[in-house]
């Protein structure tokens, strides 16, 4: 089981991580900036997983009951909103067409 679990869990890491390069190449981000690009990304993708459990805490202390779970799923509403606005941002950004340099 323990091996299982290890097996899974790097699939799934280097799934993610795969994810990185795939974005970094459709945006053009060139070879020599690639490992801070990488690690500015994995600072802002795992930032949440750092505070998340603090502000559901929080928000459930504060209004206990069905209450606090409706204020944390919309902060994580917000969340999500931003993240596919930023997603959307991108690929309109990616699409556009790009001036030629002289």
């Amino acid at each position: 089981m323990i091996m299982l679990n290890t097996v899974v869990t790097g699939i799934a890491i280097f799934g993610l991580r795969g994810l990185y390069f795939g974005l970094l190449e459709e945006g053009q981000v060139p070879l020599a900036v690639t490992g801070t690009a990488v690690g500015l990304v994995s600072v802002m993708g795992y930032t949440p997983d750092v505070y998340v459990a603090a502000v559901a805490g929080y928000l459930i202390d504060q209004s206990p009951g069905l209450a606090g779970f409706q204020h944390l799923f919309i902060v994580l509403l917000a969340f999500s909103v931003v993240g596919a606005a930023a997603a959307l941002g991108f690929n309109r950004q990616r699409l556009a067409p790009h001036e030629s340099k002289p």
